[in-house]
C-alpha cells in the first residue's frame, strides 16, 4: 500500500468475490503490527459503506435568489436511500512508480446515479482514499453521504477521538448501544485495536459546506447506521443545523466524488491522531514568509460582549476563548463582522456611537503582536435599486482609520 521504508509500509487486500466484503485486510506490512478493522474468519475486514442520498430540487420562486432558495429546499425533499454496491470490473489507474496508484473498480450504481468506486495509495503513507465518482443525466437532482467501514465480525474494541475542548475520549465501541454521533476536534474518529489502529476523517474543503455558524454538528459516527454490521465512519448531517442543508448540486453529466480517508497506525489513537494532523500542519496556518494570514466575516459580537462585561462585576474584563483559538491556528489578522443581528445598528443617535466606539475600542484591548482584530460590520445597508424584484446584498467595510457613521440620518 505504501513504500517508505518498513516503518511506514501499509497493505490492503482486497476481494472483488461477489457479494463478499471488498476489503479482506487492512493494516501495516508483514512484520508490522496488523491494525484494524479484520474480521475473526480468516482475517477478514468489513464491507465499505458508502451511503448516497438524492433528492429532487424544486425550482426557484419567482423573486427569490436561485442558490439560497434551492438550498433551502434541498433538506424537505424526500431522498432516496441506497446501498452501493461494488462490480467485478477493474482498470488499474496511475502506472506503477508514481507517489499515488488508484484502483477502479465499476459498476457502482444508486439510484439515479452510477460510476465507479476508486481506491487510491500513497507511497510513503499508510493512507487510504476511497471515493465513490458517479454521475447522473436526471436533472435537479442534490445529495449528501455517509461513509464507513462496517464489519460482520469487527476486530476494534474501542472508538476514540479528541473532543471540542482538545481532550482524549476513548470508549468502548458500539456493543449494542444506538449509535453515536460524537462532536469532535479535527474531524477524525478512531477505531482502536489490540495492534493498532485506523483513524477516518473526510476531505475537509469538500466535505463541509459554507455556513454562517459554525456549530459542531456530529459528522462522525459509531455503531450501526447501515445494514446488520458494526462499523465507524463520517456523515453529513441532512438539515445542516437548521440554516442551510448541506445538499451538493449534481448537474446532468458531471463527476461527483465521495470521498473518505482511512490512515492506519501501528499506535494507539493518540498515535494516528497525530499522523493525522501531519497532513493539515495540526490544522494549523504555517509561517509563508512576506505574507501574512487575515481572515475575515467573523460574527462573534465581541462588542456587545464587552459592553456587558464592563457593565457587570464592577467592570472586570477577561479575555474571550476567540483570541487563543486565532493563535493556535495561527491567524495573524482578523477582519469582524459586527452588529449583523445585534447592537443598534439603525439607531441614529448616541446608542449607535457609542457602540462604535466600544467596537474600536474593544480591537484595540485584545490586539497584539500576534493578533490583529481589524474593526468592521456587516451592514444591514444594501446596495442598488430597493427594488423586491431585484437581489440585494449585505457587505463590510474596512476603514483605513476609526470612522463613526449612522446608517440613516436622524
Amino acid at each position: 500500500m505504501a513504500r517508505g521504508g518498513a516503518e511506514r509500509a501499509g497493505r490492503l487486500t482486497l476481494d472483488l468475490t461477489p457479494g463478499r466484503p471488498l476489503i479482506e485486510g487492512l493494516g501495516l506490512a508483514k512484520g508490522e503490527a496488523r491494525a484494524g478493522p479484520r474480521g475473526a474468519q480468516g482475517g477478514r475486514a468489513g464491507d465499505l459503506h458508502h451511503r448516497r442520498l438524492a433528492g429532487r430540487r424544486a425550482g426557484p420562486a419567482p423573486g427569490e435568489e436561485r442558490l439560497h432558495h434551492l438550498l433551502r429546499l434541498a433538506g424537505q425533499t424526500t431522498p432516496r436511500h441506497r446501498p452501493l454496491h461494488p462490480g467485478q470490473g477493474v482498470r488499474p489507474g496511475d502506472p506503477a512508480g508514481r507517489a499515488a496508484r488508484t484502483i477502479a473498480i465499476a459498476g457502482l450504481s444508486v439510484g439515479p446515479f452510477a460510476g465507479e468506486l476508486r481506491i487510491t495509495v500513497y507511497a510513503g503513507a499508510a493512507l487510504v482514499h476511497v471515493e465513490s465518482a458517479v454521475k447522473t443525466e436526471d436533472q435537479d437532482l442534490a445529495y449528501f453521504y455517509d461513509a464507513g467501514l462496517v464489519s460482520g465480525s469487527p476486530n476494534w474494541k474501542t472508538i476514540a477521538y479528541l473532543d471540542t475542548e482538545g481532550r482524549l475520549v476513548r470508549e468502548p465501541s458500539w456493543a449494542g448501544r444506538p449509535t453515536r454521533f460524537p462532536k469532535v476536534r479535527h474531524r477524525t474518529l478512531v477505531a482502536e485495536a489490540e495492534e493498532g489502529s485506523v483513524a477516518c476523517f473526510p476531505p475537509p474543503h469538500q466535505y463541509f459546506f459554507p455556513r454562517d455558524y459554525t456549530d459542531n454538528l456530529g459528522t462522525v459516527w459509531d455503531g450501526h447506521l447501515v445494514l446488520d454490521h458494526r462499523g465507524f465512519g463520517i456523515r453529513q448531517v441532512e438539515a445542516g443545523g437548521g440554516n442551510f442543508s448541506p445538499w451538493i448540486n449534481a448537474p446532468p453529466g458531471t463527476e461527483q466524488r465521495l470521498g473518505v480517508f482511512y490512515l492506519v497506525s501501528r499506535g494507539k489513537a493518540e498515535d494516528a491522531l497525530r499522523e493525522v494532523l501531519r497532513y493539515t500542519h495540526g490544522d494549523r496556518f504555517p509561517d509563508l514568509p512576506g505574507y501574512q494570514t487575515l481572515s475575515s466575516h467573523w460574527h462573534m459580537a465581541i462588542t456587545m460582549a464587552a459592553i456587558k462585561e464592563q457593565q457587570a462585576d464592577g467592570g472586570k474584563r477577561t479575555t474571550p476563548d476567540l483570541v487563543k483559538m486565532f493563535k493556535d491556528m495561527n491567524v495573524r489578522a482578523v477582519h469582524l463582522a459586527e452588529f449583523h443581528g445585534d447592537g443598534h445598528p439603525q439607531d441614529t443617535g448616541p446608542v449607535r456611537l457609542a457602540e462604535m466606539e466600544a467596537m474600536f475600542a474593544e480591537c484595540r484591548r485584545l490586539s497584539d503582536d500576534r493578533l490583529l482584530l481589524i474593526p468592521g460590520e456587516e451592514a444591514n445597508v444594501y446596495l442598488g435599486p430597493r427594488d423586491p424584484k431585484t437581489p440585494q446584498g449585505h457587505w463590510l467595510y474596512l476603514f483605513p482609520k476609526p470612522v463613526t457613521w449612522t446608517m440613516r440620518r436622524g
